[in-house]
């Protein structure tokens, strides 16, 4: 599997900021890496990790599917705001 570029950016400011702040560079050695998460941002991105942290990731998948299908594909605070979902 290919790693994502984002993942490298995120390392390569790691070792920026390494370089330029002990109490960073500290941080750093005793941090391991661990797994990002990447999702839309936005207000859509906020929209779902709200559904998601309410309920079962089972059932947030089947409302956040109810939620798109009901403004139509997009997401916007706008479309969510007009539309009786």
């Amino acid at each position: 599997m290919q790693t994502p570029y984002w993942l490298d950016d995120i390392e390569a400011a790691r070792r920026a900021v390494v370089e330029i702040d002990p109490a960073l560079a500290r941080a750093h050695a005793q941090t391991p890496a661990f797994d990002w998460r990447r999702r839309v941002g936005g207000f859509e991105g906020l929209f779902h990790m709200i559904v998601d942290q309410q309920v079962s990731l089972a059932s947030a998948a089947a409302i956040w599917s109810r939620v798109v299908e009901g403004v139509g594909g997009v997401v916007t605070s706008e479309l969510t705001l007009a539309t009786y979902i």
